[in-house]
């Protein structure tokens, strides 16, 4: 509906899951809190069998050669969603990401908050947040620990941001 009410032939809405390896996987698709939709757990209703890919098939299958920007929230399964994007990260495909730290989310889907910003750095990706004037400034890993939910966004090599982000107003 959103698509259509905003007349967009340029995007594609796939009923995928993007994750670690290829595959299926249960997903919770909770009616009335679409927002938080995540995989499920044992006993969770609403559940629905949905295809997984990896982003480094994804991208091999529809031969992207550079990606831009990359928006991952996925709940706190961030870091699957890197460790299947290894080629696509080793070969710095993906300009930016701005990806979801929310420590209570990561660790609810048994990671450290911290792993998906680890696996970025071992790819050379520079970690940052946006300021409130629309600057990028560095932080630390261990800043991952003490968030409560946030964006960081992550660079590729070289570390040179050539734009600012400016935020829409609310």
């Amino acid at each position: 509906d959103n698509m259509r009410l905003n007349d967009l032939s340029n995007v594609k809405a796939e009923k995928l899951a993007v994750g670690k390896t290829n595959g299926s996987v249960n997903f919770l698709a909770n009616s009335h809190s679409r927002a938080t939709s995540r995989m499920a757990d044992h006993g969770d209703a609403e559940v629905i069998a949905v295809k997984v890919v990896s982003l480094d098939s994804y991208v091999s299958i529809h031969q992207f050669e550079q990606i831009s920007f990359m928006k991952v929230d996925v709940e706190g399964f961030e870091s699957l969603v890197f460790q299947g994007a290894e080629e696509l990260l080793t070969r710095n495909k993906v300009r930016a990401i701005f990806f979801e730290v929310c420590p209570d989310a990561t660790r609810a889907a048994g990671f450290n908050p911290a792993d998906a910003a680890t696996i970025l750095l071992g790819y050379g990706y520079s970690l940052h947040r946006i300021t409130h004037d629309g600057g990028l400034k560095a932080v630390d890993i261990e800043e991952a620990e003490n968030e409560v939910v946030t964006n960081w966004v992550a660079l590729a090599p070289p570390h040179q941001p050539t734009a600012q982000f400016v935020p829409h107003a609310k």
